[in-house]
């Protein structure tokens, strides 16, 4: 910024950006090809597929099995696709086997419960004296209600 404020004071033009690199709208790398008759069957009226067997979207994605339920849930409400409970449970191992990450790709998108359980060490959180803490017992609740 200086440099273009000294030169546009001293009547000179500031320096040319250099031009951005155009952005390609192929993918750089080849996606994993959809193999699954089911799949290419009920995704494909959204998701077209090359002459490679790569599903649009689909075969560029991976993710961990919740993220394909989500997604398969997410193409059901909003595109109407019909799915028998059957075909989607088909599709969720397909998708989740073949598109998948592998277990140490998916540790850093695990849950939080899911850290705990991997990572920490369990550390009690009763004081030495637990009666400190009331409990409530069964009988507690049902005269609560």
């Amino acid at each position: 910024m200086l440099v273009g404020l000294s030169a546009l004071c001293l009547g000179q033009e500031p320096p040319a950006k250099p031009p951005a690199p155009e952005k390609s709208k192929e993918p750089k790398e080849d996606g994993i090809p959809v193999t699954n008759a089911l799949v290419v069957s009920k995704c494909g009226g959204c998701h077209k597929q090359d002459a490679k067997g790569a599903m649009t979207r689909i075969s560029w994605v991976r993710t961990t099995p919740e993220g394909w339920e989500l997604a398969i849930k997410r193409m059901v409400r909003l595109n109407s696709t019909t799915l028998t409970p059957d075909e989607a449970r088909s599709i969720l191992k397909y998708l989740s086997t073949y598109h998948g990450l592998a277990p140490e790709e998916a540790k850093p998108a695990a849950y939080v419960a899911e850290h705990r359980m991997i990572d920490e060490s369990y550390r009690a959180i009763w004081s030495a004296t637990p009666a400190r803490l009331p409990r409530a017992r069964p009988r507690d609740v049902v005269a609560a209600r």
